[in-house]
């Protein structure tokens, strides 16, 4: 812990909820009791400050909804030009996984920077958290699987037709929430595949390229 902003070597920002915890699927649905004691817009503003005038690493643990990211975070993060300015991300499950992620790559951006693998990482963190977890695992399950005649917890292996549903709508998720072509990035899927054959879990491999 450190005294200051100015005398810290690092900047942890945490989203947190309000009133109580939602998951994070459930997001969409109207509760305006989530954002009392929160201010998402300045925390944007803050994480902003931090990265480009003060030139500090910045994490960001997005523990706002259980199990999957805040997704107006995200879009902020985008519109700020700051999805990969960012030392560290995560949003997935519990606080404690969500904090324990972003703190340990934040170390390792000290160490090593903004690598390859680092970038890399990010946009795995951002297409599962958010477009996995709280955007198309609910799509899927609702839509999708009843037609066919699965269920949440029992689906057509690892490599099935469900794994490529997921696959196709993760693609959209990411042309519409996380590409910016004005930032001169894209984000790749290179492969998605559903380890324990239910929809709680997906495997995912991604990458971020410079398209200057």
């Amino acid at each position: 812990m450190s005294p200051s902003l100015a005398e810290a070597d690092m900047a942890l920002c945490i989203n947190t909820p309000g009133e109580s915890m939602m998951e994070s699927n459930d997001q969409g649905r109207p509760y305006l009791g989530y954002q009392v004691y929160r201010n998402l817009v300045e925390l944007i503003e803050m994480a902003d400050d931090i990265v480009h005038r003060l030139g500090k690493p910045c994490v960001i643990a997005d523990v706002a909804y259980a199990n999957g990211a805040d997704l107006e975070l995200l879009q902020l993060l985008r519109d700020k030009k700051l999805l990969f300015e960012l030392a560290g991300y995560a949003g997935w499950n519990t606080s404690g996984n969500t904090l324990g992620t972003c703190i340990a790559q934040g170390m390792i951006y000290a160490v090593y920077g903004n690598t390859q693998q680092h970038r890399d990482f990010l946009s795995l963190r951002y297409v599962e958290d958010g477009g996995y977890c709280a955007s198309v695992r609910r799509d899927v399950s609702d839509r999708v699987l009843p037609g066919m005649g699965y269920n949440y917890f029992s689906i057509d292996g690892q490599r099935g037709q469900i794994a490529e549903q997921v696959r196709a709508e993760l693609t959209r998720f990411i042309e519409k929430h996380l590409n910016d072509p004005e930032n001169n990035y894209e984000i790749v899927i290179d492969d998605c595949y559903m380890p324990w054959s239910r929809m709680f879990e997906v495997g995912l491999k991604t990458h971020v390229r410079d398209t200057k």
